[in-house]
């Protein structure tokens, strides 16, 4: 994981944020960054999890 003096390298705009803030920023990237990892392997592989990813199976869907 970056620390805070690797994020406010590569963003000086960071270095006036409580270091609250800039763990906020941090893992806004992570979960940004894990989200972006899903979509890619889904579209490559498939979905990585059983139930599939939750989009619309219109011949499947009742309620």
């Amino acid at each position: 994981m970056l620390s805070s003096a690797q994020m406010k390298k590569m963003d000086p705009s960071l270095e006036e944020m409580p270091e609250e803030d800039i763990s906020e920023v941090r893992v806004a990237l992570y979960e940004s960054a894990q989200l972006a990892f899903d979509v890619y392997w889904s579209r490559k592989y498939g979905s990585k999890y059983p139930i599939g990813l939750l989009t619309p199976q219109l011949d499947r869907d009742t309620l």
